[in-house]
């Protein structure tokens, strides 16, 4: 890993828990200020996919994968936007249910990583299965308790866990492979 990647890296986490701590000091509105950013880094993610697909891709074998992760993407993305003015309780249940599924891909990346006998298999395995189980209990205490908070406070600890691990992502040693 590039230092400049460590520091974008750590970066993220950082902004990641202060994303936690600002949901928990804001309540129930910080959820508002989460899918906001979401929505728009989503957004933003989108339009970089398309312009590379349009710059690149197109070019490239399996090039269309790029221009319809770039499409759903920016589907995504408009569709957190269309939530900010509805319920609450439906826009943290999309935040949780998004979390959740984050969580399934890293465990699916730590199962393939594990398979190829790569390193740092288990902190993918570890994290996936934290973020599956921190949002189905999420998830099923807002269906059976209806508290808000308890769902923002839920949201919040899976983000104290997704930046710390971030950070120590960050301060990982890389590996490197010498051929002689």
């Amino acid at each position: 890993m590039t230092k400049f990647r460590r520091v974008l890296t750590f970066l993220t986490g950082l902004f990641t828990i202060l994303f936690g701590i600002l949901m928990v000091c804001m309540g129930s509105d910080g959820v508002y200020v989460i899918a906001g950013v979401m929505g728009l880094s989503v957004c933003i993610y989108a339009v970089r996919m398309l312009s590379y697909y349009s710059s690149m891709a197109r070019h490239m074998v399996d090039g269309k994968i790029t221009l319809y992760l770039g499409i759903i993407a920016l589907c995504l993305g408009i569709f957190t936007f269309s939530l900010l003015d509805g319920s609450q309780f439906f826009l943290v249940m999309y935040l949780l249910g998004l979390y959740v599924f984050n969580g399934g891909v890293e465990l699916m990346r730590g199962l393939e990583s594990k398979k190829y006998k790569a390193p740092g298999w288990v902190r993918k395995i570890i994290y996936g299965g934290v973020c599956i189980l921190v949002g189905i209990i999420a998830l099923i205490a807002g269906l059976f308790y209806r508290s808000l908070d308890l769902l923002v406070y839920m949201y919040a600890a899976g983000l104290f866990i997704s930046g710390g691990i971030r950070i120590g992502q960050a301060f990982k040693r890389t590996e490197v492979l010498y051929i002689s």
